[in-house]
């Protein structure tokens, strides 16, 4: 069984970089990140009709409130600008209850531009999600600020995810304090779950994300494909579906989850079209031209899973 890992992308000589040359390599990352994933995303786009794909990465954002100060995140306490919303509970409850429907089995998170512990409620939601998407990956992100040994441990004694990410940001490389005693506690702990504590720069900057960043605009127009519009969920606390996480000004809105099924929205005329239009490049969707956000991980290994089981 798996102990808590410290992970720091590139060690101390990449989070030094990421200080002194944060720029550059951001535009090395993505450049590498485009150039590995692209012919997957090519692949799994064209293995299905248009109206016919399945979400595999669902975030439901509960409350649109994040507690970090990260300077690459328009959501940060300094930059907020969206009004607040706190996702009422019918409309959580019918969100998981469509996903029980369909027998939900890919990756879900209770979260998108925000930090999930600020849902005053978030336990209960994520008890419910556990008790009717079994079969999903649960996944959840937090900065650490407010996880303390009995939200931790509740979390992880009733098997609440499947997988834990701690995001510690800061300009050193030390331990926040709340994230230094979970790790002094449990580090010598063996758990059914992925738990995992990543080093983060706070002052790093990453994509652009659909011009939403503010550290970084992007003034060169994007042709390449993005994976987002096929395999993604995204819904807000008003329950409008965004296009995608880069939407963390809440700009769009692909329908909202109270007046059809999920998948049924997931594969309505408005996401046709998004579709069709991203197949010819990111330049020919308003919102995603100057967009240089590329996941090379989680998304890249879904669609290479769905794609080999396919064989």
């Amino acid at each position: 069984m798996p102990k808590i890992k410290i992970v720091c992308f590139g060690g101390r000589i990449g989070f030094f970089l990421r200080k002194v040359m944060p720029s550059i390599c951001s535009k090395i990352y993505l450049n590498i990140a485009r150039k590995k994933s692209n012919s997957t995303i090519k692949k799994y786009i064209k293995n299905k009709d248009l109206g016919e794909f399945s979400p595999i990465f669902i975030s439901v954002e509960t409350i649109n409130r994040c507690n970090g100060t990260c300077s690459f995140c328009p959501c940060n306490v300094v930059d907020e600008k969206r009004p607040y919303k706190y996702m009422e509970d019918d409309m959580f409850y019918k969100i998981i209850d469509d996903l029980n429907k369909h027998d939900y089995s890919n990756t879900l998170m209770l979260l998108a531009n925000n930090e999930i512990l600020l849902d005053k409620n978030i336990l209960q939601r994520l008890e419910y999600a556990r008790k009717k998407v079994p079969n999903c990956h649960l996944k959840m992100f937090t900065n650490g600020k407010l996880l303390d040994d009995s939200i931790f441990s509740h979390i992880i004694d009733n098997n609440l995810v499947d997988e834990m990410i701690i995001n510690n940001y800061n300009t050193s490389m030390e331990l926040n304090s709340p994230i230094k005693k979970i790790y002094e506690k449990y580090k010598n702990f063996d758990f059914k779950q992925d738990i995992q504590i990543n080093i983060r720069y706070s002052k790093e900057v990453l994509s652009n994300r659909a011009n939403s960043s503010p550290n970084k605009k992007g003034e060169k127009i994007i042709k390449d494909y993005c994976c987002l519009p096929f395999t993604d969920i995204n819904i807000n606390p008003y329950g409008n579906m965004l296009i995608c996480c880069c939407d963390a000004t809440e700009k769009t809105n692909m329908g909202n989850v109270m007046d059809k099924d999920l998948f049924e929205l997931f594969n309505d005329k408005k996401y046709i079209e998004l579709r069709k239009n991203m197949i010819n490049g990111r330049n020919k969707n308003e919102f995603c031209k100057y967009c240089d956000f590329n996941d090379v991980g989680t998304r890249k290994h879904l669609m290479i899973n769905y794609l080999s089981e396919r064989k």
